[in-house]
């Protein structure tokens, strides 16, 4: 998942030892709610404008490739 992602949107590590990613975005509420469209649930936070995004063994590759592609939108 952190792969995907640019590194200056990134504050999580981009080697992460567990599920949980943090991702910088202009406006967090707009980005929970492209996601959930496509059936994936991401929070947002309260500081620093980002989204909390858990991703663990269960998702398949489509699953996470699905939610880098709604996500994209944020960095472009």
């Amino acid at each position: 998942m952190a792969g995907g992602i640019p590194e200056e949107r990134l504050p999580s590590p981009v080697d992460p030892e567990s599920g949980p990613v943090t991702v910088n975005v202009n406006d967090p509420g707009a980005m929970v709610c492209r996601p959930a469209r496509e059936g994936t649930v991401v929070r947002a936070l309260p500081t620093p404008d980002a989204i909390h995004v858990s991703v663990h063994a269960a998702n398949s590759r489509t699953e996470v490739d699905h939610l880098l592609d709604a996500l994209e939108p944020a960095w472009t």
